[in-house]
């Protein structure tokens, strides 16, 4: 009997192992995951933290799921070296297991800078597992202040999470703004502005050099000297592609797995998918959205499907993966966060932007447009029209005439509906 090996339990892993399912009832899948837990939701781990929604509700595949499908869920076990020419994945309890096809589906993970002083200690940990959440939940009982080292939306969510556990909090980041990837210096100074009011401090342009404490964490020291006094110190910045196990291999690129358009490796029976792909960098640069749940599901899907195809010497039932376009929906601090496509570019090249920003309403839009088409949109608090925006971007729709409505009252799906059948 074939046996297809899953490296991963997340997004990308679940969909690769329902996809192979769904075209064989026969082939044996194994899941190896490091985490103890069933299949959840990583994007959903701050509202565990700050009290929005019960533990269970982040299992979106129960483990019954597991026996339904007939999957032998390896967790809690890590994997130490991938073996190409002998088909064989060793875990670093030293178990061999042999594979006809194998799935990389590992994720990113977090590696902290080298040079920070102190980064054992308890209390410094990244944000990205339900075991993180579940020490920082021992730790808010017995502090006042938390640190946040990063910029980015996990760690934006954090912070959020723990002002709702009515913590004092402070955001560091090297970089110049908040959400660097997903808004420009403009929006990003609009979103900020609302922090301080909520017991948000952000601190940019500063690294961290020192963790001060005995065994727990008690302060940090910024770069440029200045002490804070803390009991935790989050940190969400520095992902990589997990794939130490594939030293020797020749898979690893430089920011993740190179693969083709049908998810596979330059080894033929080894395909992967999700956070370890490296980013391509072709097509439309507001497609290719890096952390993405949905692109890795998909990913995921799409390397599921095709290892059966293989496995059956079916070739024309590979299918190819298509990036899709840009787009990040969140709520931060009560505010609805919307950014899709080119959603934090510098003006020129023929773009041209169109902005309104509400203050009274706390309310902030940008469109921007090249060749009278939208290729970009950001919209912080209030009605975002996202639904709208993100349709004219795919079709790709001629809005010339209707620019000066774009960022009104009058933006409907009446307005656009003939542009958007």
């Amino acid at each position: 009997m074939k046996h297809i090996v899953i490296i991963g339990n997340s997004a990308a892993g679940i969909a690769a192992a329902e996809a192979v399912r769904k075209n064989n009832d026969a082939v044996r899948i194994t899941i190896i995951s490091e985490e103890g837990y069933p299949a959840y939701n990583r994007f959903m781990i701050a509202d565990v933290l700050g009290g929005k929604i019960r533990e269970p509700e982040i299992f979106y595949r129960k483990k019954e799921f597991y026996e339904t499908a007939k999957i032998n869920f390896l967790a809690n076990k890590k994997v130490e070296r991938v073996t190409p020419g002998r088909n064989q994945v060793t875990l670093t309890d030293k178990t061999k297991i042999g594979y006809d096809a194998l799935i990389i589906a590992s994720g990113a993970a977090m590696r902290l800078p080298k040079e920070l002083k102190g980064a054992n200690k308890h209390g410094v940990m990244g944000f990205r597992s339900m075991s993180a959440v579940k020490d920082l939940m021992e730790l808010i009982p017995i502090s006042h202040t938390a640190c946040v080292w990063g910029s980015g939306l996990g760690a934006l969510k954090a912070a959020h999470a723990l002002t709702r556990k009515k913590l004092e909090v402070k955001i560091i980041t090297e970089s110049e703004r908040i959400l660097p990837n997903l808004l420009d210096a403009q929006a990003a100074d609009f979103f900020a502005g609302r922090l301080p009011e909520l017991g948000v401090e952000v601190i940019t342009g500063q690294e961290i050099s020192d963790v001060f404490g005995d065994s727990d964490v008690k302060a940090i020291k910024l770069a440029a000297g200045k002490v804070i006094g803390c009991g935790m110190l989050i940190v969400d910045r520095d992902f990589a592609a997990n794939t130490r196990f594939l030293e020797e291999t020749g898979l690893d690129g430089e920011t993740g797995i190179p693969t083709d358009q049908y998810m596979r490796t330059s080894v033929a029976n080894i395909l992967t998918a999700g956070d370890v792909v490296q980013r391509s960098g072709a097509g439309e640069p507001w497609y290719d959205t890096p952390n993405s749940w949905m692109n890795a599901v998909r990913q995921g899907a799409a390397a599921g499907n095709n290892a059966a195809a293989l496995l059956e010497n079916k070739p024309d039932q590979m299918i190819a993966y298509e990036a899709m376009l840009f787009m990040e929906t969140v709520e931060l601090f009560d505010m609805p966060v919307v950014a899709m496509g080119m959603s934090c570019v510098v003006p020129g090249d023929g773009k041209e932007e169109l902005l309104r920003v509400d203050a009274q309403r706390q309310s902030y839009k940008k469109v921007i447009l090249r060749d009278s088409k939208i290729v970009g949109f950001v919209g912080i608090g209030g009605d975002t029209r996202s639904d709208l925006f993100s349709q004219l971007i795919r079709k790709q729709a001629d809005v010339r005439h209707l620019k000066d409505a774009l960022l009104t009252e009058q933006f409907t799906p009446e307005l656009v509906k003939d542009l958007i059948a």
